[in-house]
């Protein structure tokens, strides 16, 4: 699959800018914003529009609005409209308790410590998407187990990370 709409959320513009390199050179069409009340708006009119956000990619922790309250409007929006949400990869450079606690309630696809590897990041948004297609009526994702949630990649290595 290619070119896919991701949205990329994340208040640093180098950040952004990685990310989109990458995506585009995966094949993917990104759409970036700064901070979370951005990419809320931008999902809900992408939504109206018709041309939906197949997978987002956040930073956690941003001004005026962090990357877990952005995710959970989006959801409710979501949920308004009787479908599921598009899944998301919370990305972070460290998170507190609390932090982390918001992020596992949100079930993302995938939580990523930065830095991470390129390569192993367009794997984790291909099964993302791959994901996501099977179980497009699902709001969250099917396969989180709430026994062992989705710790920081560093704590598994095999998934992502230098």
């Amino acid at each position: 699959m290619s070119g896919e709409r991701i949205l990329v959320v994340d208040d640093e513009r180098q950040n952004r800018q990685l990310l989109e390199s990458i995506l585009e050179f995966g094949g993917y069409a990104p759409i970036s914003v700064a901070d979370g009340n951005e990419a809320r708006l931008e999902t809900i009119s992408s939504y109206e529009k018709g041309q939906g956000i197949a997978l987002i990619i956040s930073d956690v922790q941003m001004p005026v609005m962090d990357g877990p309250s952005f995710y959970q409007k989006v959801i409710e929006f979501y949920a308004s409209k009787g479908t599921g949400a598009p899944l998301i990869i919370f990305m972070s450079g460290g998170m507190t308790d609390e932090q982390k606690t918001r992020v596992d309630g949100l079930n993302p696809f995938e939580l990523i410590q930065k830095p991470y590897d390129p390569e192993k990041l367009l794997d984790i948004i291909r099964r993302a998407l791959e994901s996501s297609n099977l179980h497009k009526s699902s709001p969250r994702n099917p396969s989180y187990n709430p026994d062992i949630g989705f710790g920081l990649l560093s704590e598994r290595p095999e998934n992502c990370g230098p």
